[in-house]
């Protein structure tokens, strides 16, 4: 994660703490206190990045299965 900007990082960890599977770009936001418009600029660069990926219109989900675990443990360590 050492590429992600804050803002990224913060994403990923909200993304990451709905659990496994697609979630909804909304709950997201909800998690973040944010609005979901303003989550596309960091979701479109994590996009980019290949980090996460999106399942259909308004879901979002990890490339990689069990991200969202991994993420969690290591924020939990620091």
């Amino acid at each position: 994660m050492g590429r992600t900007t804050a803002a990224e990082l913060e994403f990923c960890r909200a993304l990451a703490s709905l659990g496994e599977g697609p979630q909804p770009i909304r709950e997201v936001a909800r998690r973040m206190g944010r609005e979901p418009r303003s989550l596309s600029p960091a979701r479109a660069t994590l996009i980019r990045k290949g980090l996460v990926y999106p399942t259909e219109r308004g879901q979002i989900a990890f490339t990689v299965p069990h991200f969202g675990r991994y993420l969690e443990r290591v924020s939990q360590s620091r």
